[in-house]
């Protein structure tokens, strides 16, 4: 046996409308508040991220460059002293020193650095070793700008006096 279909009057297909506040359909009405407020919170969020980014890279940039300039200074300076020790290989008194050659090597880069003084706004100090007498040791003390505190950081070179070879 066979039940008969329920009444289509007892559960209504609209009981439940979609939209009770059915929406007209004008495309010159534009958009509604909360959708330009929420669209505007979305380009505030993007924006923001974008400015600390742009902040961050432009303070890099230029500690970067801070960086790079003391870096020229020093390696201009290193080039100096080895452009006195090689001047040194035509000197004849250098194999004759009672300072060894090292020493004999910062008497001269010394004397070099008296004819032609230094900049006075330098912001790195430069210390000449000479207690092993076949290697002068130059070490390169400055604190960059962006470090915190009172760290300083150093570079040190090692020259082996050129004339020392040809001395017997």
């Amino acid at each position: 046996m066979k039940l008969p279909p329920y009444p289509r009057n007892l559960y209504p297909r609209n009981l439940y409308p979609r939209n009770l506040y059915p929406r007209k359909s004008n495309p010159a009405a534009g958009f509604s508040l909360v959708e330009v407020l929420i669209a505007g919170i979305i380009l505030f969020t993007i924006l923001l991220g974008a400015n600390k980014a742009l902040i961050a890279s432009m303070a890099g940039t230029r500690q970067g460059a801070n960086r790079t300039a003391f870096e020229a200074e020093i390696l201009n300076d290193i080039e100096i002293m080895q452009s006195i020790d090689a001047s040194l290989l035509d000197d004849p008194d250098a194999c004759s020193s009672s300072v060894g050659g090292s020493g004999y090597l910062k008497a001269k880069i010394e004397e070099a650095l008296k004819l032609n003084p230094e900049p006075s706004d330098r912001t790195w100090t430069r210390n000449l070793d000479s207690t092993n007498q076949s290697i002068l040791t130059i070490t390169y003390s400055f604190q960059m700008p962006e470090a915190t505190g009172s760290a300083m950081e150093k570079r040190v070179v090692e020259i082996n006096p050129s004339f020392l070879a040809d001395c017997p």
